[in-house]
């Protein structure tokens, strides 16, 4: 696998996606990294995946910039998290397990919660 910080990121995601069978898309645009769920309930899935990312440490709301500031060390972690937590999300998904597993509400999109 290509080094993360090179567009590994999406070589990344696309194995931990076809091992988990996670049905999403990510972005194509090295180094940064989106994800879109196909998912009923798209925004319970990433509310679910923010949440099982910041469990572990990680603020991603799905997306990844790689940057010059990310070390090694930060990106294999990263990397780490990431093969931890897409099984998981394909557990819950088989399971149709997303939406109970939430420990608050599904997430908002834009800024629509401000008005």
């Amino acid at each position: 696998m290509p080094p993360i910080a090179l567009g590994g990121t999406q070589c990344l995601l696309t194995v931990v996606l076809l091992k988990t069978a996670l049905v999403q898309s990510a972005a194509p645009l090295p180094p940064l990294s989106s994800l879109r769920f196909n998912y009923p309930n798209a925004r319970a899935m990433q509310t679910l995946h923010c949440q099982m990312m910041l469990d572990r440490g990680f603020l991603d709301n799905c997306g990844f910039y790689a940057t010059c500031a990310h070390t090694d060390d930060i990106l294999d972690s990263y990397a780490n998290v990431v093969r931890d937590v897409f099984p998981a999300l394909g557990d819950a998904q088989r399971q149709n397990r997303v939406e109970k597993l939430l420990r608050g509400p599904v997430g908002h999109s834009g800024f629509a919660r401000l008005t």
